[in-house]
């Protein structure tokens, strides 16, 4: 488990550690009452409590002695800690210390009975925080023998758990209680004993058809020859084969038929670790097929006396011919080659999978008698005089030219970019990269870069306006994918939610997975043997026969109804699955599935799941107060540049600020109209103008200096929702083809966002003019 989650693991499972602890572990829980009860925590417990717990576990009484003398002289450092804290010494006064020499403890109940009596605001006083601090730091001094407690569970737990821990083996009179069950003096003989009886109860209790008889004592550790088959009850033998019918009945079988020594074919060992493939070695696949199963039979074939072949028969599960051999090991005395294939039945027909080896022995082993002698040997010389017996290829990297550019280079895909060019200064650079090309230079250069440069025009089409075309001198990196990774932003991306997602089931969800496959292959057409023969999954490494993915699918059918894409993979288990939304992308959530069986993780996959239809709706004026839409625009960066945008325009344009508006709610705003800039805002108003009709039809185009009063909150609620839905485009939560509407000023909040046919300075404009004719209108 990872530091960081260990000491939130153990706070979580407290209760249940300090148990296991104080019943069976050599090193108790620390904390303790006088009442018996556990102290959870040090500061739970008073000076005189821990006092006494140290020498409760590190003083051997119905021996009188401690366990080690560093262990005293820590009891006497605490106790010394204990007497400056209540020896009401304060400033420059002097008192001795009733503890004035360590040897005062080799009794120390009396002792600390007259300390306690000195002192006896150290029965009720809990202990301080520091004090608790510095109980732990004495407790793991260097030099000294580590404390037999353990008295906190923090993140350090595994060093006051492991270190020192067998001191109990050292001196089974200082075990805590003397319990047995902490620390027992057991023989290796009557250990490994025990183990071997209940492994064979377990064996007979299996499904298998063995008996107790059927498992005699080994009496040697070396391999059994093919001779000792004749006497093994299971075992039928006949001149030209012998025959092992339920191989479950003798444990271990399957291996003997590889010991033998006396033949290529038995000399080429099944069971080893490792086969040389090339150069290299790799995993012995052949240990993996030969593994004892319920049910199988296995024979071996002779010619001349020597074994030839050894068949395997039967598969583990499924419908099949009980004759159906599975697999064969044969051996060519004129060859020398072993070949192993591995049989599929399809329809009454073997298709087989088929291996082969060769046996080269390339050094003789040397054999010596094992006997009990005082020294092994210390030095072994070969020696080959006038020979030479080794050879040393050094090879080096030089650079020169090649002609297989196939097998220096990939090709790599590279998802959309977003290049924003917001400063005169960003355009330059991209006008002076060498690779870049205009079609036409009275287009503006708002672009998408994918090869080819676009434009959207009003109706958001893709309108190209110019191509990438750059092949460098060297090849010494793609300065077009440096450039818009640099200054762009990836499309297509997953946002992931925050706090890494939610789960979606509040209780997981079981799924069974089949013995055999075989019925959902018949139906579904995949016969790939890894689904359905045991022997190619052993082969393939797998911890058995892998269930079909769009058969496990269906257990998530109420999840994933609107499933667009999987990738996972689950063996043969009772398996569990968990399912969290982790990240949005287009308002489809990114779901990863997790499955664990016995603890373990056997599924890792991720479901792209469609959202249901969502309706933006934008509401219309009257939801204006004093700092709203504040916290987006404090928190999300999205928010912020359309605040920040619209506000830039409106200082600009009409002299004053829309975010100091929201945030301070001013009774009055003067906007000051000195220099040059002011005076041009001051003209801007001036030269605003309304129509107005008499009661006879005529139309009337009037100034009024009243326009410069009008109120700029209307425009703070557009910037609202502008800022709001920017904010869910940017996690992924706005579908693409999303229905929308507005509802009166929310009519303009709609165009701009989701239409987004209006620039943030144009709808400023808009809102701000529609704001005014409102106003006039009303006062008409």
């Amino acid at each position: 488990m990872p530091k960081e989650k260990r000491a939130a693991w153990l706070l979580e499972r407290r209760d249940e550690i300090i148990g296991k602890l104080n019943r069976d572990f050599s090193k108790p829980w620390f904390g303790w009452k006088k009442d018996g009860s556990v102290a959870k925590e040090l500061g739970d417990m008073t000076y005189e409590e821990t006092v006494l717990r140290m020498v409760r576990l590190m003083f051997v009484a119905h021996e009188q002695r401690w366990i080690d003398v560093s262990l005293r002289n820590l009891t006497g450092d605490w106790l010394r800690r204990v007497e400056e804290r209540f020896a009401g010494v304060n400033g420059g006064g002097q008192k001795p210390s009733l503890l004035q020499s360590y040897k005062s403890l080799e009794d120390p109940l009396p002792f600390i009975k007259s300390f306690l009596n000195e002192y006896p605001i150290a029965t009720k006083q809990l202990l301080a925080a520091e004090d608790s601090a510095y109980l732990l730091a004495i407790s793991q001094r260097p030099g000294h023998k580590p404390v037999p407690f353990i008295p906190v569970l923090d993140a350090t737990f595994e060093v006051w758990f492991k270190k020192d821990s067998l001191w109990a083996a050292e001196d089974i009179e200082a075990v805590f209680d003397q319990d047995p069950q902490r620390v027992k003096d057991e023989p290796i003989k009557d250990m490994l004993g025990n183990i071997h009886a209940e492994l064979i109860q377990r064996l007979l209790a299996s499904k298998t058809t063995a008996t107790k008889a059927k498992f005699p004592p080994s009496t040697t550790s070396l391999p059994i020859p093919f001779l000792l088959f004749s006497v093994v009850p299971c075992i039928k033998r006949t001149q030209e084969r012998q025959a092992v019918d339920a191989l479950a009945c003798y444990l271990g079988s399957a291996q003997n038929l590889g010991r033998s020594r006396a033949e290529p074919v038995a000399r080429f060992d099944p069971f080893d670790d490792h086969r040389v493939q090339g150069t290299s070695y790799i995993d012995n696949p052949i240990k993996r097929l030969l593994a004892p199963r319920t049910g199988q039979k296995i024979v071996v074939c002779y010619e001349n006396g020597a074994p030839v072949s050894v068949p395997l028969y039967a598969r583990s599960y499924g419908e099949h011919k009980e004759l159906f051999k599975a697999v064969e090991i044969k051996y060519s005395p004129t060859t020398k080659l072993i070949d192993i294939t591995i049989f599929e039945d399809r329809r009454d027909v073997s298709v087989p999978l088929s291996l082969q080896f060769e046996y080269k022995p390339s050094m003789g082993a040397k054999c010596e008698p094992l006997k009990p002698r005082a020294e092994r040997a210390s030095r072994h010389t070969h020696s080959r005089p006038g020979k030479p017996v080794i050879e040393v290829v050094s090879a080096f990297l030089y650079r020169g030219r090649f002609t297989d550019y196939e097998n220096t280079f990939e090709t790599t895909e590279e998802p959309d970019y977003v290049v924003k060019l917001e400063t005169d200064a960003a355009v330059g650079v991209l006008q002076s990269k060498e690779w870049f090309e205009w079609i036409d230079e009275s287009k503006p250069l708002n672009v998408t870069v994918t090869g080819q440069v676009f434009v959207r025009n009003q109706l958001k089409e893709l309108i190209p306006v110019g191509s990438i075309d750059f092949e460098p001198d060297d090849g010494r990196g793609n300065p077009v994918v440096a450039y818009i990774q640099r200054h762009g932003v990836a499309q297509g991306l997953s946002t992931p939610l925050p706090n890494e997602g939610y789960t979606l089931n509040s209780t997981p969800i079981s799924f069974h997975a089949p013995l055999t496959n075989e019925p959902y292959s018949k139906v579904s057409g995949d016969f790939n043997p890894i689904h359905i023969n045991p022997y190619f999954s052993d082969y393939a490494s797998l911890p058995a026969t892998i269930t079909h993915g769009l058969d496990t699918l269906n257990a998530f059918s109420p999840t994933t109804s609107r499933s667009l894409a999987w990738s996972f993979l689950v063996t043969n288990s009772v398996s569990k699955f968990a399912t969290l939304a982790c990240g949005m992308e287009a308002s489809s959530s990114t779901l990863p599935l997790l499955c664990n069986s016995r603890g373990e993780k056997v599924l890792g996959g991720s479901a792209e799941v469609s959202q249901p239809t969502t309706v933006n709706v934008f509401t219309g004026q009257g939801s204006q107060e004093q700092g709203m839409g504040m916290d987006l625009y404090n928190s999300l960066p999205a928010a912020r540049a359309v605040w920040d945008g619209a506000d830039t325009h409106l200082l600009a344009v009409y002299g004053f600020s829309i975010v100091e508006i929201v945030k301070d709610n001013p009774k009055e705003k003067t906007i000051h109209f000195g220099g040059i800039k002011g005076q041009a805002i001051r003209r801007r108003y001036m030269d605003m103008t309304y129509d107005t009709m008499d009661k006879d039809g005529n139309v009337k185009t009037r100034s009024s200096r009243t326009l410069m009063f009008a109120r700029p909150s209307i425009p703070s609620a557009t910037r609202k929702e502008k800022a709001a839905f920017e904010d869910m485009r940017m996690k992924g939560f706005v579908q693409k083809d999303c229905a929308f509407a507005g509802h009166s000023l929310g009519e303009y909040s709609a165009l701009a966002s989701i239409a987004d046919v209006l620039h943030i300075s144009a709808l400023v404009d808009v809102v701000f003019y529609r704001g005014i004719t409102m106003r006039r209108r009303c006062r008409a």
